[in-house]
């Protein structure tokens, strides 16, 4: 029997499809002189924000079919009642893949500088031997950030004839 994994973008997947569900209750429940067709529109933006932009794209392709749908049941077909709000969620379903594929896009880029600073950071810190004659080292590196491991001050240095001691602080206190 194949169990059902649910990962973080398919409970995103959630929220853009529950916005949908809501809009079609509101359109079944509401008066027919009432069509909520607009709000159809705002399932692909709440994908654009969180998921893919080709999951994107399926929820502006579906909000655009429930729109389509609303303002047949509407029996406002063929008038200008009817193309306004098609063509405005046509319209932000295409603006929505547009910002899906600009937040895809940042976030690669972003993991990627991440990923550099993090490598840089790391040939920059020294390497403490565990043992130095009868004295044990030991060395921990605390990033100023939770999110990377990059960053940190150096702290004071103080030598007493053969003996020295590295302060360093890598994550500020606040």
């Amino acid at each position: 029997m194949r169990r059902l994994r649910l990962n973080a973008s398919t409970a995103s997947a959630g929220a853009p499809a529950a916005w949908l569900v809501v809009v079609v209750v509101a359109d079944l429940v509401t008066d027919p002189s009432f069509v909520p067709a607009v709000l159809y529109g705002i399932a692909p933006l709440i994908s654009s924000a969180l998921l893919s932009p080709r999951v994107t794209a399926a929820f502006a392709a579906a909000a655009l079919a429930l729109t389509t749908s609303s303002v047949v049941a509407a029996n406002d077909w063929g008038t200008t009642e009817a193309w306004i709000p098609m063509g405005d969620v046509a319209l932000v379903g295409v603006v929505a893949v547009l910002l899906a594929v600009a937040r895809v896009r940042r976030e690669a880029k972003l993991a990627r500088l991440v990923r550099i600073a993090e490598m840089a950071q790391r040939a920059v810190l020294p390497l403490v031997p565990r043992r130095i004659g009868s004295l044990t080292a030991s060395a921990r590196y605390v990033s100023a950030t939770e999110d990377s491991l990059v960053g940190g001050d150096p702290g004071r240095q103080e030598s007493r004839g053969d003996q020295r001691c590295d302060a360093v602080q890598h994550r500020r206190h606040e």
